[in-house]
């Protein structure tokens, strides 16, 4: 990771902020996602990458990652929301971080100081 790239920390602080701030567009974004990804599902080739990807696990980190960074406040509903680019990249580059367990553990436990 570069020096001007945030630490995977500094993104879990990011997407929690941002869901405290904007919990209705959280939520959309969310609703969005699971949309989207039923969406694609149903065609023969998202139904490829969904078996490919039941096996993966940067997928178990990623199920992970985004139940302590959005602490579980997030449900699936059949409306659908806005998708932010800038949100979804910066899950990205989060579940991909080397040391993600540790980074989640260290914010968990900067939210029991708060």
């Amino acid at each position: 990771m570069n020096d001007s790239a945030p630490t995977p920390e500094a993104l879990v602080d990011a997407l929690q902020g941002l869901l405290a701030k904007h919990p209705l567009a959280g939520q959309a974004l969310f609703r969005a996602l699971c949309a989207e990804g039923r969406h694609y599902a149903a065609t023969d080739e998202g139904a490829a990458l969904r078996a490919r990807l039941a096996a993966s696990p940067l997928v178990q980190r990623a199920r992970v990652a985004w139940n302590a960074s959005t602490l579980g406040l997030l449900v699936d509903a059949p409306r659908q929301g806005a998708l932010p680019a800038a949100l979804v990249e910066t899950f990205a580059r989060l579940i991909t971080a080397p040391d993600l367990e540790s980074q989640l553990a260290r914010a968990l436990e900067g939210l029991d100081a708060r």
